[in-house]
């Protein structure tokens, strides 16, 4: 089963328990896709976000979308 994930920004430190959901559900064999309107903000990241074998798909900038 194919599910989304879609946040105003991903990823940020304050989504642990999101991440952590994610990580489960990929365990029992879901395919998920993450979707995100802005980048993060920062670089730093959890340790377990490296383990998330979803990809993440930006929404493209604001100055793109007005072209």
């Amino acid at each position: 089963m194919r599910l989304g994930y879609l946040y105003s920004r991903y990823p940020v430190l304050s989504q642990t328990f999101c991440d952590a959901e994610m990580l489960v559900l990929e365990r029992l064999g879901f395919e998920l896709e993450i979707g995100s309107v802005y980048p993060p903000l920062t670089s730093l990241r959890h340790e377990h976000i490296a383990c998330l074998r979803a990809p993440i798909h930006y929404a493209p900038p604001q100055e793109i979308l007005k072209i």
